[in-house]
């Protein structure tokens, strides 16, 4: 039942990305999910480095590894309103000096 996160590391539009032009990426987690229940991961290193400029925000990938698997997984897509996928981002800031 895995699900795999990846940090994208290439630009890529929306409108013409296919499986022979897809960006690289790197694997940051992986998620055991049981039927009809939503997966978790912990991004807080990707998104820090993101918002500090250490790398570039290109997106997660999120997929089904394939290798000795035996039943499918459904995603569903950011146009489905009412389970689409989400990022929620917690965070604090330090208050400025008066």
């Amino acid at each position: 039942n895995g699900v795999w996160l990846d940090e994208v590391t290439s630009g890529w539009n929306v409108g013409s990305v296919n499986w022979n032009n897809k960006p690289g990426s790197n694997n940051i987690a992986h998620a055991d999910v049981g039927r009809g229940k939503w997966a978790q991961f912990n991004v807080t290193n990707t998104v820090k480095a993101w918002v500090e400029g250490a790398r570039p925000n290109n997106g997660f990938k999120l997929h089904a590894n394939g290798n000795g698997q035996n039943h499918w997984k459904k995603f569903i897509a950011a146009e489905n309103g009412t389970n689409a996928p989400f990022l929620e981002v917690k965070y604090s800031y330090a208050k400025p000096n008066k």
